[in-house]
């Protein structure tokens, strides 16, 4: 960070224009070379700070990646080296910089699988891009290996696609070794690499093979965290995309055979593994048509809805009672009461935050676990109850702190722990400092709802009331709509964090009080997020996470999940169209149920995944009692399905990259678990949304009992 404030470099010719990243062993800088006016990539190392399982100095291993970056610097598809110097006790690569993306965001921004748009020619348009890559990746390991030297960590991160030509380019081999010289890092990317080059921190030519093998499935189902979590898990997926997909046995076979892990170390022979690439067929040539594979051009008439979903099958159905009891049990199996830091294995947020919270606490387990009717194990209670819920670390909003814990505490039969818990958040330091849903105003103000609804006092809709009021007065405004901008100045798009959460809070708040004006703040606030809706010509994308710039469109993620994205904007949007049924709202209806009725996307969980997206369609089915909704959510099912972790405790999931098991609310177990519920439930029942709303106050308006009246 030094540099910044005194950006020039070696002489004055290197000027840092900004900082891209900074870790314990420095930092990597954007920088002009002045001396060839270009733009070049500084990587800097400290000294005496240690790398990788074998502790590896800094310094060391950037003179080492120098090095081997120089003796591929024939092969176009290994980033250049610039050159190399010491300032100040500090060492510097220097490297060319390649302007474009790297494979991952690729792979989500292009894939069809993730956007429902899958007819046979966007499959054939896409993996026609991705045969390239894999080849040239191929290239790349082949060339490699010809010339003694082992890649060592081949990840989405380190491939970039160059601007343009999409050329990809390898970066950042500082895990690379040459053949009886380097020692090897052991460090690894999870899912891209043997499961002996892990246990045994070895560097060997069957694990760049291996990652070949991992990023031609990734590029199809980017599912490689679970596969290593749970190696059973990648025949599963395999199985299922030949049938949904039409995927051919030439591509299955040769993704099988890269990535298996023989005893004798034996390496393909990556000539041949070149020649298979660039001949097989990737989809089955036939007249059969592939589950998941719609027709190419849908009559002029035809609405996206119109697909008629078939009903779920037996099987699938005695999958997810399994699912759901094994999710729960894990759940309780899983608890520790010696720990005080978390009851339940959750995501590394936990210690970030607190043991208690609703996404990764042991609120939204015990929450999930009240909702789906199993009993709550008194030492679980006391556990939860044993804490001090202090301002310091918890802070007042729903999803994060107090108002949350304390919505929990009075659903499992502690009104007065709860109402004490809220009135504390009332007086917290932090809030009127967020607007969010999340953690801020919107989610502090629709517990105070649920609390006054509850018959707990006044004082909460009076508190409810303020709290509108001051996001009312605090809002910006926007051709789109009203929105607010958050800490860092950005404005977030979506319920989590933007204005698509403080819409259903003023929705809520609006039927409770009887307030046109709030309900129509309500309703621009949903508007301004509808706005940056993602389009590819006409095709329906879903939303950026954050309100881009213009020159940022051409990077942006669309997104469709709870969190950022179209099932959370769903979510209000439905109320709102059973409050008052409006044309201009009712044509984004179609648009974002069919960008949520999908099978696959690369996380199974309830913020950022399929359990949310699933809840979101079984909202549709709720308001509309259209079945079709029901059916898309049994859809999405089974893809929540396939990540299952089997273990003798139940059935886990993977929590956020799939790097470990989580039980928690957000990313794990205890959310999916409470989807599979409320599914299995709508079998013989209207069961509501456990997502932490308050539908009752919409009771006094009557819900459309047809798809046609609020579609």
């Amino acid at each position: 960070m030094e540099y910044v404030s005194n950006p020039t470099l070696l002489n004055e010719r290197f000027a840092v224009t900004s900082a891209l990243t900074f870790t314990n062993r420095g930092g990597v800088y954007l920088a002009d070379d002045l001396a060839t006016d270009t733009t070049v990539v500084i990587k800097e190392a400290r000294p005496e700070i240690l790398i990788g399982t074998h502790a590896i100095d800094s310094v060391a291993l950037l003179a080492k990646e120098y090095r081997i970056l120089e003796q591929l610097s024939d092969c176009e598809l290994f980033v250049k080296p610039v050159t190399m110097f010491e300032d100040r006790g500090h060492a510097f690569l220097v490297e060319e910089f390649i302007p474009g993306e790297h494979l991952g965001r690729f792979t989500i921004r292009s894939n069809p699988l993730y956007h429902g748009n899958i007819t046979r020619e966007t499959l054939s348009e896409y993996y026609s891009s991705t045969r390239r890559l894999w080849l040239q990746i191929a290239q790349a390991i082949d060339f490699s290996h010809t010339n003694g030297i082992v890649i060592g960590d081949i990840s989405y991160g380190n491939v970039m696609l160059a601007d343009g030509d999409k050329a990809i380019c390898f970066v950042d081999l500082e895990c690379a070794t040459e053949d009886g010289i380097d020692q090897p890092v052991g460090l690894h990317t999870p899912g891209l690499v043997t499961g002996q080059a892990v246990r045994e921190g070895v560097n060997d030519r069957a694990s760049d093979v291996y990652a070949l093998g991992a990023i031609m499935f990734g590029s199809i189902m980017l599912a490689n965290g679970v596969s290593e979590l749970h190696p059973p898990s990648l025949q599963r997926f395999l199985s299922d995309l030949v049938e949904d997909l039409g995927l051919s046995d030439r591509f299955i076979d040769l993704v099988v055979h890269l990535m298996s892990e023989s005893s004798a170390g034996r390496v393909p022979d990556m000539k041949g593994v070149l020649s298979e690439i660039e001949q097989m067929p990737i989809l089955q040539e036939g007249p059969s048509s592939p589950r998941l594979v719609k027709p190419s051009h849908r009559p002029v008439d035809t609405s996206p809805n119109d697909v008629i979903e078939p009903e779920p099958d037996d099987s699938h159905r005695a999958l997810a009672l399994a699912a759901r009891a094994a999710g729960l049990s894990y759940v309780v199996n899983t608890a520790d009461l010696q720990r005080k830091d978390r009851l339940f294995p959750a995501d590394p947020a936990v210690f970030e935050t607190n043991p208690l919270s609703i996404s990764h606490g042991a609120a939204g387990v015990l929450h999930a676990l009240h909702y789906a009717g199993r009993p709550i194990p008194q030492p679980f209670l006391s556990w939860l109850l044993s804490h001090d819920i202090d301002n310091g670390r918890y802070p007042p909003g729903l999803y994060m702190g107090q108002a949350g814990i304390a919505w929990v505490l009075q659903e499992l039969g502690h009104p007065e722990e709860g109402v004490e818990l809220l009135r504390r958040a009332r007086r917290h330091e932090l809030l009127h400092t967020s607007p969010n849903i999340m953690h801020g105003d919107s989610g502090y103000g629709l517990a105070c709802l649920k609390f006054w609804a509850a018959g707990l006092g006044e004082e909460f809709l009076s508190e409810a009331e303020q709290t509108g009021r001051h996001l009312m007065d605090s809002c910006q405004h926007s051709r789109e709509g009203i929105y607010w901008v958050d800490s860092s100045g950005t404005v977030p798009i979506g319920y989590a964090f933007g204005s698509s959460g403080i819409s259903l809070f003023l929705l809520y708040l609006s039927q409770a009080i009887e307030d046109e004006q709030v309900f129509e703040a309500g309703r621009a606030a949903l508007n301004h997020d509808l706005g940056y809706a993602m389009h590819n010509g006409g095709e329906f994308l879903g939303f950026p996470a954050l309100a881009p710039e213009d020159d940022e469109l051409g990077g942006v993620v669309a997104r469709c999940y709870w969190d950022y994205g179209s099932a959370g904007i769903l979510t209000p949007l439905v109320r709102y169209l059973a409050v008052n049924p409006d044309p201009a709202l009712s044509h984004w209806f179609g648009q974002l149920t069919e960008n949520v009725s999908h099978k696959y996307a690369v996380f199974p969980q309830m913020f950022h995944g399929l359990a949310g997206m699933g809840n979101a369609l079984l909202d549709a089915w709720y308001f509309t009692h259209d079945p079709q909704y029901r059916k898309a959510a049994w859809r999405v099912a089974e893809g929540v399905l396939l990540f299952r972790v089997d273990r003798p405790e139940g059935a886990g999931f993977p929590g956020e990259q799939a790097m470990r098991e989580s039980s928690d609310f957000a990313t794990g177990a205890a959310g999916v678990a409470l989807f599979l519920d409320r599914l299995i439930k709508s079998d013989t029942g209207f069961p509501e949304n456990f997502n932490f709303v308050v539908d009752e106050l919409l009771r006094s308006c009557r819900p459309p009992t047809s798809a046609g009246q609020l579609a």
